[in-house]
Parts: C-alpha cells; sequence; structure tokens
C-alpha cells in the first residue's frame, strides 16, 4: 500500500495509534468493560481522523459494531469488531487483521484469563496469522502477535510488546496484515459497505472479538 512512501505511511500510521492510544488512557481507569472500549476507539478514530488530509492521502475511517444480544448473537462469537478505513477513490487496496482485546490488569488478576486468551488466539490462528492481541494497560494499547502469546510459556502481560502505530505502519507497509480480511471492495454508499461487512463478519463468527481492516488510497 505504503511501501514506497515511509514519510506518508508512518504519519498515517502515528495519527491512527495515537487516537487509540489517547481514548485508552481516558477510560481505562474507569469502569468501561473491553467490548465498550473498543467501541469507543472505533468512534474516536471516525471524529477525530475522517476526512483529515496527511501528504496528499486523506483518512477515511470507517468502524463497525457487532450486535451482542441473544443467544446466537454475532457478538457471542467475535465480540466488538472494528474495521478502519483510509483513503478515497476507485482504486483500493486492503488489508486487516484480527485483534483479541484484553485488560492487562486482568491478565495479571487471573489465570484463568490469561488461559483463555491462550485459547482464543489458537482460535484466531486457525483462521489467519495476521493475529493479535491488544493488552489495554494504563496508559497506551501494548500489542502482541497472537503467535507469542499462544507459544510462550511466560504469561502474555510479561511479553515484549510493540505500540498500535507499530502495527498500522507494518500493515500500511504491505509486511504485515491480510488482504483476505480487507474491507469489501463495494460501490455505493455507507448502508451497502455495513451490509458487505455484515456479510464478511457472518464468515469470522469462530475466533476474534475484534477485526481491523486498512486501505489507503491516493486523494488525486
Amino acid at each position: 500500500m505504503l511501501e514506497h512512501n515511509p514519510v506518508a505511511r508512518r504519519l498515517i500510521a502515528e495519527a491512527l495509534g495515537n487516537v487509540v492510544d489517547r481514548t485508552v488512557r481516558k477510560h481505562v481507569a474507569g469502569i468501561t468493560q473491553e467490548p465498550a472500549l473498543t467501541a469507543r476507539i472505533g468512534q474516536a478514530l471516525e471524529n477525530e481522523l475522517d476526512g483529515r488530509p496527511i501528504l496528499g492521502y486523506r483518512l477515511r475511517i470507517f468502524t463497525q459494531d457487532i450486535p451482542d444480544r441473544g443467544t446466537g448473537s454475532l457478538e457471542r462469537y467475535i465480540g466488538g469488531d472494528l474495521y478502519v478505513e483510509v483513503g478515497e477513490g476507485a482504486w483500493r487496496e486492503s488489508k486487516g487483521f484480527l485483534v483479541q482485546a484484553k485488560f492487562e490488569r486482568n491478565l495479571i488478576r487471573h489465570s484463568a484469563e490469561r488461559q483463555a486468551l491462550r485459547e482464543d488466539c489458537e482460535d484466531m490462528l486457525d483462521r489467519t496469522t495476521a493475529s493479535y492481541v491488544w493488552l489495554y494497560s494504563d496508559n497506551r494499547v501494548r500489542v502482541l502477535k497472537a503467535q507469542q502469546v499462544r507459544d510462550s510459556p511466560e504469561d502474555p502481560q510479561s511479553l515484549p510488546a510493540r505500540r498500535a502505530s507499530t502495527l498500522f505502519d507494518r500493515t500500511l507497509e504491505c509486511r504485515e496484515g491480510a488482504r483476505a480480511l480487507g474491507l469489501p471492495d463495494v460501490q455505493g454508499d455507507e448502508a451497502h459497505m455495513r451490509s458487505a461487512l455484515g456479510t464478511l463478519l457472518e464468515g469470522l463468527r469462530h475466533p476474534p472479538p475484534m477485526a481491523v481492516g486498512v486501505s489507503i488510497v491516493p486523494s488525486h
């Protein structure tokens, strides 16, 4: 996507990562639960970055929440879902990745939470290697690869982590992420996009609580 434009790529990745971290800092000390915080991150990305121009690219941010009511609800299988689209135009290259989000403090306190997270990572990795854990810490998101969490004998909160901006940067550079999990390339208004996203999400019922798609298009 932006392999050959590292300056624009890093500025866009930093803008995305900064909004994510700032939202976590604002809400992590309260009583907000993980799915609700994930939804707040999506809304903050839309409110703060949608339409912003950065070095010849216009950020288009599109997020999608997941139904969480009823025994057969989609949330029961994939929880809160977040899609991020960056750019505009007729041509678009899109990649995405799966995320399991957890409060770091809960992993520290409860061994059952740590074991459940490893199982979630196994489920995600059954679908794609582009799978990650986002740990909501006191002041930012700490990003781990799902393989790290699944395979390491250490507790997840003790593993070396990256920033959210680094993951966005690597995805925009086409070094990480999966094209099969990118945003649907459909024409039409927001309703058409949400309908296409609904179809895509139905195919992801098994592992992830959050999926992130990133696409970028020159604004000219």
